[in-house]
């Protein structure tokens, strides 16, 4: 089954919950969830 991408704040906001409980699923092995990749690298040649 493939649903719709949301960040935290839609999420709460779909199941009428606070952040931190959001913050609670996501961290347990029961909630899929995409992290976005970590682009604050220094710039410069990145071949």
């Amino acid at each position: 089954m493939k649903g719709i991408e949301v960040n935290r704040k839609e999420l709460a906001n779909i199941f009428g919950v606070s952040l931190n409980t959001i913050s609670t699923w996501t961290g347990s092995k029961d909630c899929p969830y995409v992290q976005k990749p970590d682009l604050s690298y220094s710039s410069g040649n990145h071949a």
